[in-house]
């Protein structure tokens, strides 16, 4: 692979998207008619300011969803994983999300190895999540709920790099929750700061998550209050399932959510979501994928509420004032607001 092969695989593992795609393809033009020295630092500080979109985002806005670093679909060279994470810091991101279920700890160990060997004394946060224990074929016991179709070589398993000798193993409770942060800061080798529940959306791993007593939650806010990890949150796809969690358990439980999509033009079933999440002073970031030059978009996370000033761990600590940024008409839209059954005229006070 060239050079100029890895930073397209680069922008496209980022999903940065159409504005950082088209920025690269005029730099390379330029750089083709010799009328600039096209360098991996231009680009670095074109992306730093490069608006998203438009919305009034920035990249340093962003949380860089590791998940393809893995290889979604198609393998991804070990080194372009690192240079992605190298990428992400350079640009000003702080926040790096990742989980045992990319590749069965390939995307951990890849964005590990990239933390460890570019962040130089820089500041990131790394969020990981629980729910599935990855355990090597010959450990499995009697009892352990396997999810087959993520096993290497199943259909339903979209990353063709999964080694083959593991395979996850569903567990939503307090122990599991335990000893998968063992397992995946063992992978990481370095510190987590928060932990997310990872897609507890049918009944049984909803009850076994939620139970008061020995379930995934439990077994968060326990690290948590250990001091083991800063944060405890949610990393699911459905709102509804999320705003259930939410209605359930105490006060204070959840400290953000992250949810796959469901806020986009197609899509706003987020949005009595994000009026509870206001209310309760919870922080969200929602996964963007976006079709890029290179192939699939990797996914970027924005957290509303989050400015460039703040201090890393400020700028995770405060709520955010409003729910989004920019103009807030398509989220108080009375019309879409009765869509989505959220009582009255406006959400956003």
């Amino acid at each position: 692979m060239t050079t100029l092969d890895k930073r397209t695989a680069i922008l496209a593992t980022l999903g940065i998207g159409g504005a950082a795609s088209a920025l690269y393809f005029i730099l390379n033009r330029l750089r083709a008619l010799k009328r600039v020295a096209f360098t991996p630092e231009e680009l670095v500080e074109a992306l730093k300011n490069l608006p998203l979109r438009n919305t009034p985002l920035k990249v340093t806005d962003m949380i860089a969803g590791c998940s393809a670093l893995a290889g979604i679909f198609q393998t991804l060279a070990e080194d372009v994983a690192l240079e992605t994470v190298k990428a992400a810091l350079d640009a000003g991101i702080v926040d790096f999300d990742t989980a045992p279920h990319y590749g069965l700890g390939l995307s951990e160990e890849r964005t590990g190895k990239g933390l460890a060997k570019h962040s130089g004394g820089r500041q990131f946060r790394l969020w990981t999540k629980v729910g599935r224990l990855i355990k090597m074929k010959s450990k499995v016991t009697p009892g352990d709920k396997i999810e087959e179709e993520n096993v290497a070589g199943s259909p339903g398993c979209i990353f063709p790099s999964t080694p083959t000798g593991v395979v996850p193993v569903l567990d939503y409770t307090a122990t599991g929750a335990q000893q998968s942060y063992n397992d995946s800061r063992q992978r990481l080798g370095v510190p987590i700061y928060g932990l997310r529940v990872h897609d507890c959306e049918d009944e049984w791993r909803l009850s076994n998550t939620l139970d008061s007593k020995a379930g995934a939650l439990k077994g968060l806010v326990g690290l948590r209050r250990a001091g083991t990890v800063k944060a405890v949150s949610l990393g699911l796809n459905e709102p509804n399932d999320i705003l259930r969690i939410l209605r359930t358990v105490p006060a204070g439980t959840i400290d953000s959510v992250m949810v796959a999509g469901a806020w986009n033009l197609l899509d706003q079933n987020a949005a009595e979501l994000l009026c509870e999440c206001q209310r309760r002073g919870i922080k969200v970031a929602f996964r963007i994928e976006e079709r890029t030059i290179g192939g699939e978009g990797g996914g970027l996370g924005y957290e509303p509420g989050r400015t460039g000033e703040q201090r890393p761990e400020a700028a995770h600590e405060s709520p955010p004032r409003d729910c989004l940024r920019g103009p807030p008409e398509p989220f108080c839209c009375p019309s879409l607001l009765r869509r989505s059954g959220v009582q009255g005229e406006q959400c956003i006070t």
